[in-house]
Protein backbone atom coordinates (compact mmCIF):
# COMPACT_ATOMS: atom_id res chain seq x y z
CA UNK A 1 0.00 0.00 0.00
CA UNK A 2 1.35 3.07 -0.90
CA UNK A 3 1.41 5.75 1.93
CA UNK A 4 -0.14 9.37 1.43
CA UNK A 5 2.98 11.12 2.28
CA UNK A 6 4.33 9.36 -0.98
CA UNK A 7 1.78 10.40 -3.51
CA UNK A 8 2.04 14.03 -1.56
CA UNK A 9 5.88 13.39 -2.71
CA UNK A 10 4.88 12.36 -6.45
CA UNK A 11 2.49 14.96 -6.74
CA UNK A 12 4.60 17.74 -6.07
CA UNK A 13 8.26 16.84 -7.04
CA UNK A 14 7.38 14.18 -10.43
CA UNK A 15 8.98 11.42 -11.38
CA UNK A 16 12.42 10.98 -12.94
CA UNK A 17 13.01 7.53 -15.28
CA UNK A 18 16.62 6.78 -16.79
CA UNK A 19 16.26 3.95 -19.84
CA UNK A 20 19.37 2.38 -20.62
CA UNK A 21 20.25 -1.20 -22.81
CA UNK A 22 23.02 -2.54 -21.49
CA UNK A 23 24.43 -5.81 -23.30
CA UNK A 24 26.06 -8.11 -20.51
CA UNK A 25 28.67 -9.86 -22.42
CA UNK A 26 30.26 -6.92 -23.84
CA UNK A 27 29.70 -4.83 -20.99
CA UNK A 28 28.57 -1.60 -23.34
CA UNK A 29 25.59 0.67 -22.65
CA UNK A 30 23.64 0.32 -26.15
CA UNK A 31 22.32 3.36 -28.07
CA UNK A 32 21.63 6.39 -26.03
CA UNK A 33 20.64 6.62 -22.31
CA UNK A 34 16.60 7.57 -22.61
CA UNK A 35 15.39 10.34 -19.27
CA UNK A 36 11.73 10.61 -19.07
CA UNK A 37 10.29 13.12 -16.76
CA UNK A 38 6.98 13.10 -15.71
CA UNK A 39 5.63 16.14 -13.67
CA UNK A 40 9.45 17.33 -12.79
CA UNK A 41 11.44 19.45 -14.97
CA UNK A 42 10.10 20.95 -18.82
CA UNK A 43 12.23 18.61 -21.47
CA UNK A 44 12.77 22.14 -22.92
CA UNK A 45 13.88 24.40 -20.37
CA UNK A 46 15.78 21.68 -18.11
CA UNK A 47 18.15 20.44 -21.37
CA UNK A 48 21.45 21.03 -19.51
CA UNK A 49 20.10 19.36 -16.38
CA UNK A 50 18.85 16.70 -18.60
CA UNK A 51 22.09 16.21 -19.80
CA UNK A 52 24.06 15.90 -16.71
CA UNK A 53 21.47 13.34 -15.33
CA UNK A 54 22.76 11.43 -18.55
CA UNK A 55 26.37 12.17 -17.84
CA UNK A 56 26.51 10.67 -14.40
CA UNK A 57 24.44 8.03 -15.50
CA UNK A 58 27.72 7.12 -17.47
CA UNK A 59 30.20 7.69 -14.87
CA UNK A 60 28.11 4.65 -12.50
CA UNK A 61 29.12 2.21 -15.51
CA UNK A 62 32.12 1.67 -13.59
CA UNK A 63 29.83 -1.45 -12.48
CA UNK A 64 30.61 -3.07 -16.03
CA UNK A 65 34.27 -3.46 -15.24
CA UNK A 66 33.98 -6.47 -13.33
CA UNK A 67 33.11 -10.25 -14.68
CA UNK A 68 30.00 -10.02 -13.56
CA UNK A 69 26.82 -6.93 -13.28
CA UNK A 70 25.38 -6.56 -10.05
CA UNK A 71 22.40 -4.92 -11.35
CA UNK A 72 20.36 -4.32 -8.09
CA UNK A 73 24.24 -2.43 -6.72
CA UNK A 74 24.36 -0.72 -10.00
CA UNK A 75 20.72 0.60 -10.19
CA UNK A 76 21.19 1.73 -6.20
CA UNK A 77 24.24 3.68 -6.84
CA UNK A 78 22.51 5.77 -9.93
CA UNK A 79 19.69 6.09 -8.06
CA UNK A 80 21.66 7.91 -4.93
CA UNK A 81 24.12 9.87 -7.37
CA UNK A 82 21.30 11.30 -9.26
CA UNK A 83 18.82 11.89 -6.44
CA UNK A 84 21.78 13.69 -4.57
CA UNK A 85 22.53 15.93 -8.21
CA UNK A 86 19.26 16.26 -8.81
CA UNK A 87 17.91 17.44 -4.96
CA UNK A 88 21.33 20.17 -5.10
CA UNK A 89 20.75 21.63 -8.53
CA UNK A 90 16.82 21.88 -8.18
CA UNK A 91 15.97 21.61 -4.30
CA UNK A 92 13.49 18.88 -5.48
CA UNK A 93 12.98 15.25 -4.98
CA UNK A 94 11.64 13.04 -7.83
CA UNK A 95 11.13 9.50 -7.86
CA UNK A 96 13.78 7.77 -9.90
CA UNK A 97 13.54 4.98 -11.59
CA UNK A 98 16.39 3.52 -13.21
CA UNK A 99 15.32 1.05 -16.03
CA UNK A 100 18.44 -1.87 -17.28
CA UNK A 101 17.22 -3.34 -19.87
CA UNK A 102 19.49 -6.47 -20.35
CA UNK A 103 19.98 -6.49 -24.55
CA UNK A 104 21.97 -9.07 -26.17
CA UNK A 105 23.60 -8.28 -29.70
Amino acid sequence: MISSCAIASFAEDGALLIVAHICPKTKKILGDVKIVTKGFVYVQESEGLLNDVKELFHRQSKHLKGKYINWNEFKRDVRNEINRFIYQSTKRRPITIPVMISTEL
